[in-house]
């Protein structure tokens, strides 16, 4: 079971005194992999940053209840930034993340003829 994150954007009143900017604000949650939260005028926004980028997941839990799917607690976004970079699996707990063997086994697969209209 993953350890309790505590961080000071955990709850909406944490959130909401924080300053508004168009940096987030960042909790790192594992070897390339955080949670940030951007401040805005209205409820703050959710970020999750992998090794590929940044992505919105949702809005905060400020101004109105989680859903689990637009508006979204701090633990549901945990959850959820997790699933993106490890997979479906992710809510049990942290997986491995991919091999470059799997990597390289899902490249051949792809380099295979007749894929893409390739044939060799």
């Amino acid at each position: 079971m993953p350890r309790k994150l505590r961080s000071s954007y955990e709850h909406a009143t944490g959130r909401l005194k924080l300053a508004i900017q168009k940096r987030p604000y960042g909790i790192r949650l594992g070897p390339g992999l955080s949670l940030g939260c951007r401040r805005n005028e209205g409820p703050c926004s959710w970020l999750v940053r992998t090794r590929d980028g940044e992505t919105t997941i949702g809005i905060a839990d400020d101004y109105e209840p989680a859903n689990g799917k637009t508006v979204l607690s701090f633990d549901q976004a945990v959850t959820e930034s997790r699933k993106l970079c490890h997979g479906e699996d992710a809510a049990e707990g942290p997986t491995k993340l991919i091999t470059v063997d799997k990597v390289l086994r899902a490249y051949e697969a792809d380099l295979r003829p007749g894929r893409r209209g390739y044939d060799a």
